[in-house]
């Protein structure tokens, strides 16, 4: 199993990713992944049998990172990294420009699990689309 986080501005998508099936829950907020991975892994937190093997997170490309705000980003990085750590399994991103299927999705986020090695300590960084707007310049 994977587990695929998916996140923009107005809503977060997370996927149970199987064999052949994926399974999606989605909320509206950028902020509600961990309600999205607790429907589709409730046992994750007591049992290693309930994680899945990998954790993938979508980044967007081109003008779909007008999608995700800073904030969204540092929030769907954070979740992503701090489950696979919480886990021990590895977290990988895969690359799309926005207007991604959820089959398309599924099915790059199963090529790139494949590629992972167990134990691989690697972790995600943002990529942010742009610079910040977080404060407005002080005057002098």
């Amino acid at each position: 199993m994977i587990l695929l986080l998916d996140v923009r501005n107005d809503r977060v998508a997370a996927a149970k990713i199987g064999g052949r099936s994926a399974i999606w829950s989605e909320a509206s907020g950028s902020r509600e992944s961990l309600v999205c991975v607790d429907k589709l892994f409730p046992r994750a937190k007591r049992s290693a049998a309930g994680r899945p093997q990998a954790v993938v997170m979508v980044e967007l490309s081109g003008a779909g990172r007008d999608q995700v705000s800073w904030s969204a980003m540092r929030s769907a990085v954070a979740t992503a990294n701090t489950l696979a750590f919480a886990w021990g399994v590895p977290v990988l991103k895969i690359i799309c420009n926005g207007s991604g299927a959820r089959g398309e999705l599924a099915a790059a986020a199963r090529v790139a699990a494949s590629k992972a090695r167990p134990g691989q300590q690697v972790w995600l960084k943002p990529a942010y689309g742009g610079e910040p707007h977080i404060t407005q310049p002080r005057k002098v």
